[in-house]
């Protein structure tokens, strides 16, 4: 890595582990979801509403959180990263002291202060990013974060079920609580290391803000500059200068058609694989590893442990600008035929979880770019060309950070419904996955037609130039 000193390795290894903690907790009642049960002892139905309603409250936060979090990172600078961490991680001694007590409330309490301060964490760790590292070092930055941070996700999926196994669920769950402790002391010795210039509140502000539709005056669209995308932070936006202000109204009108394709894949893909995710350590047992919660949560794993691994590869190389459409299309056919298998045969799983993590690997690759690309193109409708020369297009309107803002609060909103969704169609359905692996197709069916209708129309084609992709998010192209 050319240019890069030791300190800058030093702190892509602490900003890499200040999401692996998040990860690992997030997963916990997931992985430990018949254990959980019988020790607080619920029946069957109420606890499948009660399971994931611990997702619910998670993500309920997260729809208004961006438009209050500019105020706190002006207040507080760059401490806010330890603040951030500290609410996460308070909120999972909590989690953990309600499974000690058996207090439901305690737990969703605590599930609620871990998403408010685990999805700020997710931003900042964005801005950090960008503020020390550039070009294709900030793309291998980015990934190398969410690889980690989806390795939580494994690591949970493997150790829990075992923890469990040796010293019970209260221990299992401190494991995630351990994991976020790590994460905290990593934010900690990140704030000693960086120097204050290094680390703005105008950059973390900038992300917060992106992911509101309007700030609090009513006001959409900064001039920004574009920077390569990942899955939680999809698209680093720093701002240059102010641009001329964009009412709500006319930031929603203007959206094309493929933006709200695009959106609509972007919920019904997390939508289905989170939810899954929620419920898999059950589904496994139930099916084909029945009172076998190790090997359940191995089998688990894998969809994430590709998925880690591939994502850096994907989000290098493929450009959705050629590709796109027909990958969305591969991906969703995908995830649907992987639901038919698995809710509809008796057909070893580890195969089409496998296909599965590939799907995971490059939708996200391919989503979160691919709205820049639909944006910035109706930009160039609107507001006339883009200069090759950033400093000449100061003051031209935006609406690209409306657009992400857009597209995260309807999945947070997706997210408080679909998993409640999920476990009503599971208390419901008479003991058997059938049902529920059905209503996952169906969701994943509404992707495939999406990018079906996005590759008849042409959706992700730049027609300003074939390096229009390039111009977006820096990435270059895997034939230059």
């Amino acid at each position: 890595m050319e240019g890069v000193g030791s300190k800058d390795i030093l702190i892509l290894a602490l900003s890499c582990l200040l999401l692996f903690g998040n990860y690992y907790a997030y997963d916990n009642p997931a992985a430990l979801n018949r254990q959980l049960m019988a020790h607080l002892q619920l029946d069957y139905d109420t606890w499948q509403y009660e399971l994931n309603l611990l997702y619910v409250v998670y993500s309920f936060p997260n729809m208004f959180l961006p438009y209050f979090g500019g105020r706190l990172v002006d207040k507080f600078g760059s401490r806010v990263l330890v603040i951030y961490s500290s609410i996460g991680v308070f909120g999972q001694l909590l989690f953990s002291a309600g499974i000690h007590t058996r207090s439901t409330a305690m737990l969703l309490v605590g599930r609620f202060l871990f998403g408010v301060g685990g999805e700020s964490v997710v931003v900042i760790q964005g801005c950090l990013m960008a503020s020390c590292f550039d070009g294709r070092m900030l793309s291998f930055a980015l990934s190398l974060n969410l690889c980690v941070s989806r390795l939580g996700s494994v690591a949970n999926a493997i150790l829990s079920p075992v923890l469990d196994k040796w010293w019970g669920v209260e221990t299992a769950v401190m494991g995630g609580t351990v994991a976020c402790l790590i994460s905290f002391s990593s934010s900690i010795l990140l704030l000693a290391i960086l120097p204050t210039q290094e680390f703005t509140t105008s950059a973390i502000e900038s992300v917060i803000h992106s992911t509101a539709t309007l700030d609090e005056e009513g006001e959409a669209g900064m001039f920004m500059r574009e920077t390569p995308a990942t899955e939680t932070t999809p698209l680093l936006l720093i701002p240059m200068e102010p641009a001329p202000a964009l009412t709500s109204y006319y930031a929603f009108s203007v959206f094309p058609k493929s933006f709200w394709i695009l959106c609509l894949m972007y919920v019904v893909f997390y939508g289905t694989a989170w939810s899954f995710g929620n419920t898999a350590s059950d589904f496994l047992q139930a099916k084909w590893y029945t009172n076998d919660p190790i090997t359940a949560g191995l089998v688990m794993s894998i969809p994430d442990s590709t998925s880690s691994i591939l994502v850096v590869v994907f989000g290098y190389f493929l450009d959705p600008n050629r590709y796109g459409c027909l990958l969305l299309v591969l991906c969703f056919l995908a995830i649907t035929v992987v639901h038919g298998v698995l809710g509809f045969t008796q057909f070893n799983p580890v195969f089409p979880l496998l296909c599965l993590g590939v799907a995971y690997s490059i939708n996200p690759a391919v989503i979160w770019p691919s709205v820049a690309i639909v944006i910035q193109r109706e930009e160039r409708k609107l507001f006339g060309p883009r200069n090759n020369r950033r400093h000449s297009d100061r003051g031209r309107p935006s609406i690209l950070g409306a657009a992400y803002g857009v597209c995260t609060s309807t999945l947070n909103m997706a997210l408080t419904v679909i998993p409640l969704c999920a476990a009503w169609m599971r208390v419901n359905s008479g003991g058997g996955w059938a049902a529920l692996e059905a209503f996952y197709c169906g969701l994943a069916c509404v992707g495939f037609v999406g990018a079906v209708s996005l590759y008849f129309m042409n959706g992700l084609h730049d027609g300003s130039s074939d390096d229009g992709f390039a111009e977006v998010v820096h990435f270059r192209r895997v034939d230059d």
